[in-house]
């Protein structure tokens, strides 16, 4: 079905009795009832479903909070922001990713009530999935907010996902605070860092990057070699210098790797 197609039938369900028809079914007590009028209120953005969606987000069963979420979100009810992360909590087995969901089906307006909650969420899973929903919108805004927090953050998950955002976004003057990690304890934050700062036109940072190299953490030497042949002049030289040197055990055998399968993707 085309976009136009869909906003016909859209149309077509709001302004005549199917619009009624699903509103009933919202009332039911029938589970399936209640999921399969979600679905069509959501999709085709029955406003006056709202009160009825905000009631049965509250009926405690896992496939209609999922379903009755989603159509807030799609509805844009913004003021459901608060109720759908206070019931989604109570679901122990579901996972972020669930979260991230519902949360990406509300357009870009819900980054400014993310924002606000992340400067008071305490929970590192909450926190991430926050992140994780500026970054689907590479919302700039949130630059300075998240190099705040990737520099006071003692949580892995958020430092990494706080990097993942300025990657994505781009936001150059994280640049100093983001080649700070590269020292990191921990090889899964060095390993996103070299990341990071290989994509913000950095080239102050090349040296350091190309060191990494000769760690012991094969990830961590894998996003360097990576992030030298891609991201730097004279990257395919200086692996190809490498690859073949004698006593450079992983570093050799990883940038010979990567050169093979530049070969290979240029049809050489």
């Amino acid at each position: 079905m085309s976009g136009k197609d869909f906003e016909r039938l859209a149309s077509l369900i709001n302004h005549t009795k199917v619009s009624d028809y699903i509103i009933k079914n919202l009332k039911s007590r029938n589970k399936n009832n209640i999921i399969f009028a979600s679905f069509f209120a959501g999709t085709t953005k029955i406003e006056i479903a709202k009160p009825l969606l905000q009631k049965t987000i509250r009926i405690h069963n896992q496939q209609i909070f999922f379903s009755s979420s989603v159509a807030l979100a799609q509805i844009n009810a913004y003021d459901s922001l608060d109720l759908i992360l206070h019931e989604f909590i109570k679901y122990n087995n579901f996972g972020n990713d669930y979260l991230l969901l519902i949360l990406t089906e509300f357009d870009d307006i819900i980054c400014d009530k993310i924002m606000k909650l992340l400067t008071v969420e305490t929970s590192p899973s909450l926190a991430t999935t926050f992140l994780r929903v500026l970054r689907y919108y590479k919302y700039q805004d949130a630059g300075q907010t998240v190099l705040r927090m990737l520099v006071y953050s003692h949580l892995k998950d958020v430092k990494i996902e706080s990097l993942k955002f300025i990657e994505e976004i781009k936001f150059e003057k994280a640049a100093f605070a983001v080649s700070k990690l590269l020292e990191h304890k921990l090889p899964e934050i060095r390993s996103q860092a070299i990341k990071t700062i290989s994509q913000l036109d950095n080239k102050s940072f090349e040296d350091k990057i190309f060191s990494k190299l000769f760690e012991n953490d094969y990830d961590v030497q894998y996003q360097a070699a990576l992030a030298i042949l891609n991201h730097y002049e004279d990257g395919e030289k200086k692996l190809s210098e490498l690859a073949y040197s004698i006593n450079k055990g992983n570093s050799a055998a990883i940038s010979r790797m990567l050169l093979s399968e530049k070969r290979v993707r240029d049809g050489k």
